[in-house]
């Protein structure tokens, strides 16, 4: 992207070069990998952690992308960015879970295909697969449009910027919180209770007067409730699917997650568009909420990882 000469070089590489980066070092690996190499009583609090680093490189990446900016421009910024990138290289090194997928015990003689099947034909994966795309719409909603919220209540540009700050800053906490918590609580009361907390808090807040402060706060609790969904949703795949091929059942599981995040963003600038407010996308998001909450009650919860895994 640096280096590109013109505007089509640098949307390949930034569309479609960096999205299958991002596939290919997203959630769905990291977690299924963590998932497959830990023992069950380990996972959660490890694809917690995992959610929050990325949670805190989220937030980090800013003001390190601006001071490259302010050193050596954006064409340097982004060769900073590509050195830190290449980090990963050896980081992912221990992650190798070959051995693990070949440990007795493991379903090796399960394709990718029956597995798929298996899942494709659980109503659990439908509920989970519903419910992470409203995580993804109630992301991507708040993530590029809490700017534009916060200037429509005619509110200075910083209560914007502090509002997305602390939405990751507090989803760190969040993250790590829901980690724990998998461990010790049924997953899918978990995820009941944070779909059901995250309707309430964008309830409150409609009601509220829209002050820096209520925005500000709003946004704190919205982020202890921001992707605190990844470890239980993840450990309900793998305790539902097994392990084998958690990278890819979750994966499509994420699908929906990302599916949602298009239509927040879309639909929250469409309904502005139209209607010069974003009232009814809020009443769509808390509506949304309470259905991902129910959604998820009968969602199969077993004790121990199948024996397939």
């Amino acid at each position: 992207m640096a280096l590109s000469s013109d505007i089509t070089l640098f949307t390949f590489f930034a569309g479609v070069v960096m999205g299958i980066a991002v596939s290919a070092a997203g959630m769905p690996i990291i977690s299924a990998t963590l998932t497959r190499l830990l023992p069950a009583e380990m996972r959660g609090r490890a694809v917690g952690l995992s959610t929050a680093g990325s949670s805190f490189g989220q937030f980090l990446v800013v003001p390190l992308a601006q001071l490259g900016i302010n050193l050596a421009g954006w064409q340097g910024a982004m060769l900073l960015l590509a050195g830190l990138a290449l980090l990963m290289v050896p980081l992912a090194i221990p992650m190798d879970d070959s051995a693990a997928r070949r440990a007795p015990g493991t379903a090796g003689d399960e394709s990718a295909t029956v597995a798929l099947k298996r899942a494709l034909s659980t109503p659990s994966f439908w509920c989970l697969f519903f419910g992470f795309f409203v995580c993804g719409m109630h992301v991507s909603f708040m993530g590029v449009h809490m700017p534009g919220f916060v200037a429509s209540c005619h509110l200075p540009a910083y209560v914007g910027a502090g509002a997305i700050s602390l939405i990751g800053l507090f989803n760190v906490m969040g993250s790590l919180a829901a980690g724990e918590l998998s461990q010790r609580w049924q997953r899918r009361n978990l995820l009941v209770i944070i779909y059901a907390s995250r309707g309430v808090v964008m309830t409150a807040f409609m009601l509220a007067d829209k002050t820096t402060a209520n925005v500000l706060i709003f946004s704190a609790f919205m982020g202890l409730l921001w992707l605190s969904t990844v470890p239980p949703t993840v450990a309900l795949c793998a305790r539902n699917f097994g392990t084998q091929w958690l990278a890819t059942i979750f994966g499509l599981v994420f699908l929906g997650h990302q599916i949602g995040g298009f239509t927040g963003a879309f639909l929250g600038g469409f309904i502005f568009d139209r209607t010069g407010s974003y009232d009814l996308m809020w009443s769509i998001s808390i509506a949304a909420a309470a259905f991902a909450a129910l959604i998820h009650l009968p969602v199969r919860d077993p004790p121990t990882v199948p024996a397939k895994a």
